[in-house]
Parts: C-alpha cells; sequence; structure tokens
C-alpha cells in the first residue's frame, strides 16, 4: 500500500472502480479521506485510482478482489488493518442478471446472491471487527429499491437486495452499542453502464426497443429521469459524518419518489 495520511479518515469502497462506487469514491475524495477501492477489473482499477489522485491529491491504494472469495477478502482486509483503521466500509459491488425466473440456473441465481449479499456479510464481519477495537465506525451496504418490492425478470436480483435490507437491520442492532452505525441506500434505476445494461436486457426480454423502455420509465417516474449517481454518493457520505449518528437501521430510497406511486 501506499502511504496513507494519518490526519485523515479512511474508507473502503466495494466495487469502487467504475458506476456508483465511483462516484462514492470521488465524493469522500473531494472530502480528503484516504481512497482504498476494490474490484474484479485491475484496468480500472488503475484507470479509477489515477482519476482520483489527480483530481484530489489524496492518498487511493485499490485492490483486485473477487468479492465472492472470502479468502482475498480476508486478504485485503488484513493488509489494509495492518496500515490504518477503516473508518468507513461502503459495500457497494454487486451484479445483475435478467431473466425470468423460470429461467434461472441455480449456478446463475447463486453468483448474484454471493455477490450481493455473502459479499456485504463477509466484508462486513471483517471491517467490523477492526471498529469494534475503536468503538466507531459507519457502514452504509448499497442495496436497491428492488430489496422494497418484487419485480419481473430479476428475482435473483431482488432477492439478494431484499437480503441486504434485513441484513442492515440487524447489523445495526448488534452493533450500535460499540457506535457502529449501519445504513442502506436504495437507488432506482441509476445512469451508469450497469444501469444501461439493466434496460438493455429487459428490453430483449419485452421485445422493446432500449429508448422506448427507457421513455415509459421516465414518465412513471415523479422526477421524469434516472438517478445520478453522485446524487447516491451524496447521501452514503452524509451517513459517514457525525451528523447522522443518530442515524443506523435504515434503508433510504433515493428513487425520485418512485416508490410512492
Amino acid at each position: 500500500m501506499i502511504p496513507l495520511n494519518p490526519d485523515e479518515r479512511t474508507v473502503l469502497i466495494t466495487g469502487g472502480n467504475k458506476g456508483i462506487g465511483l462516484a462514492i469514491a470521488e465524493k469522500f475524495a473531494s472530502e480528503r479521506f484516504n481512497i482504498i477501492i476494490s474490484g474484479r477489473d485491475e484496468k480500472a482499477l488503475k484507470n479509477a485510482t489515477i482519476q482520483l489522485t489527480e483530481q484530489n491529491n489524496v492518498s487511493v491504494n485499490y485492490f483486485k478482489c473477487d468479492i465472492k472469495n472470502q479468502y482475498e477478502i480476508k486478504s485485503m482486509i488484513d493488509q489494509i488493518v495492518d496500515h490504518t483503521a477503516i473508518d468507513v466500509l461502503i459495500n457497494n459491488a454487486g451484479v445483475h442478471e435478467t431473466r425470468s425466473f423460470m429461467d434461472y440456473e441455480l449456478e446463475d441465481f447463486k453468483r448474484v446472491v454471493e455477490t450481493n449479499l455473502y459479499s456485504v456479510f463477509l466484508v462486513s464481519k471483517l471491517v467490523a471487527s477492526n471498529m469494534l477495537k475503536n468503538k466507531a465506525g459507519s457502514i452504509v451496504n448499497i442495496a436497491s429499491t428492488a430489496g422494497k418490492w418484487g419485480s419481473k425478470n430479476q428475482s435473483a436480483y431482488n432477492a439478494s437486495k431484499h437480503a441486504v435490507v434485513g441484513l442492515t437491520r440487524c447489523m445495526a442492532l448488534e452493533l450500535a452499542s460499540y457506535k457502529i452505525n449501519v445504513n442502506a441506500i436504495c437507488p432506482w434505476i441509476v445512469d451508469t453502464e450497469m444501469g444501461s445494461k439493466l434496460l438493455a436486457d429487459h428490453a430483449i426480454i419485452k421485445k422493446d426497443s432500449i429508448e422506448n423502455l427507457l421513455a415509459n420509465l421516465k414518465g412513471s417516474n415523479p422526477l421524469g429521469r434516472l438517478i445520478r449517481p453522485e446524487e447516491v454518493a451524496s447521501l452514503a457520505f452524509f451517513l459517514a459524518t457525525d451528523q447522522a449518528a443518530a442515524i443506523t437501521g435504515q434503508s433510504w430510497s433515493v428513487d425520485g419518489g418512485y416508490t410512492m406511486i
């Protein structure tokens, strides 16, 4: 690891090399945090590190880590805590598989759940062990509005995000006495590469054009647009501040009002 600024707090962001994760890293970097990002794509990690360093002049480290592999996760966390306490954890890494319930194979369903749910458990448990020593910390799990309702053609994704919401509540109850806050953010469709793939996959299943599907989705949202990644990032940062010290066990929708209709 490159040297960290001992006067600044440290945030670990899984899946921090693109999309929502990178937007969150940018927000924390602008607030002078030491940044640690993880992901599977080393080229994307290197590019993100360069971007974050050049734009914010902060300490940025990255780890190539398969978030489904408990041994790689442990190795990453062990290396980090040898150098610094982890003040904030953002469990952002996730995947989406679009298909009908009857078309899922066990391995496909399992891959989604392992990435979206098991990784939150594995990373949080190891990081929380470090936070317990300091009796302080904040954990933010990036869930989804798909964790609040049912929808067609994404049962694995919905099931995993419902579970993340439930896990968030349980973690919050058990860690509160150690002054560790745990919250979830539930975005609607975000204007990212993953959001674009989701739209493309659903368009194929619905036998519709992406343009028409996107127009219908925007028309169904009170704000009339997709969610911006920086809007998720701003909430993630707030939940990690002292101003949010009394907030824990909550699942915050960032959805343009979609869950109201």
